[in-house]
């Protein structure tokens, strides 16, 4: 028993001795890394992060148009919920605009005030342009909550720069919805005037052909695919209309573009549907024109124009006033 205490006890015996032999080494290296952390972490530059958080207001369709059209009951097609005001500030968020008019403020640093790309350290605007996503970041989530993030030397520097994005984005949001409420009343009022005309125009011409067929007329199936198909008409212009707004102040990749060009192209097809058929079971809305008496298709296509025009005249004015 004692010969096998010894046996096990000799090798822990010689680690202690291996230890202590070497004692001035191992101070020395764990000597040296402490020093080279502590160089490190007084050498390093030390950064601060702020995070804010927005909760964009309810969603509100600045043209109005997109909320009369999906309140129009159309079979077959689904026009979706209203461009979302979160997705707006966040690509204005992204926008130079926003990142400028931060870049270009002045800020408290040490005993300086400093615009922020000079305080930084960069050489010029654009050269502070190209870096800032690497210092500020942002983050819109599926609820959509959208979160500012500024990375910057000093606590305060970093918290005054987190909010100075919530300002910029404020106050660059009301100058572009004063400048697109101007430019859609000034659209909508030339396209009110146009539209007013073509329905005079249209009128005239259906009681001008009424009199002189007075004998013709339009089944009551017929004639209420032709209505039917003349609103759908009558939205797709005024989706048209609503885009035409928008592009004036958005680009062709904005998510909010790109939203109503779908909605867009889905009106077109049901609209294409409704005059040449799909092999649809509901004839009583996508009765194909085809089928429509010889004799009266000068008369569907007067009825057709007329409710064209009234539908987009309609959605016109109720946006106009």
């Amino acid at each position: 028993m004692n010969d096998e205490k010894r046996i096990l006890t000799v090798p822990l015996f010689d680690s202690l001795l291996l230890v202590v032999r070497n004692s001035r080494l191992i101070v020395r290296n764990v000597g040296f890394t402490l020093i080279a952390v502590l160089a490190l972490t007084f050498l390093l530059p030390k950064k601060y992060t702020a995070v804010t958080t927005l909760l964009p207001p309810a969603d509100e369709d600045k043209l109005g148009m997109t909320n009369m059209l999906s309140e129009v009951a159309i079979p077959g097609i689904n026009l979706g919920a209203k461009a979302s005001s979160a997705d707006l500030l966040f690509e204005m968020l992204n926008s130079r605009s926003v990142n400028e008019r931060v870049l270009l403020q002045t800020f408290a640093v040490k005993k300086d005030s400093l615009q922020l790309f000079r305080a930084l350290g960069f050489s010029s605007l654009d050269r502070a342009l190209l870096k800032m996503p690497k210092r500020v970041h942002f983050l819109l989530s599926k609820k959509g909550l959208i979160t500012i993030s500024a990375e910057m030397p000093t606590r305060q520097l970093a918290a005054d720069v987190a909010n100075a994005y919530v300002e910029a984005l404020d106050q660059v949001n009301q100058e572009k919805a004063v400048s697109r409420a101007r430019n859609s009343r000034i659209y909508i009022e030339s396209q009110l005037a146009q539209t007013l005309d073509k329905l005079t125009d249209a009128t005239r011409k259906l009681a001008n052909f009424q009199q002189q067929n007075q004998a013709v007329s339009l089944e009551d199936q017929t004639k209420s695919a032709i209505e039917r198909a003349g609103e759908l008409k009558g939205q797709i212009i005024a989706k048209e209309v609503e885009l035409g707004v928008l592009r004036q102040s958005m680009k062709a990749a904005n998510p909010v573009v790109e939203k109503l060009q779908r909605e867009l192209s889905e009106l077109q097809r049901l609209y294409h549907e409704v005059q040449f058929g799909n092999g649809s079971e509901n004839k009583d809305y996508a009765l194909p024109f085809a089928h429509v008496p010889e004799l009266g298709i000068q008369l569907a296509g007067l009825v057709r124009e007329v409710k064209i025009q009234e539908t987009v005249y309609a959605l016109l004015t109720q946006q106009y006033y």
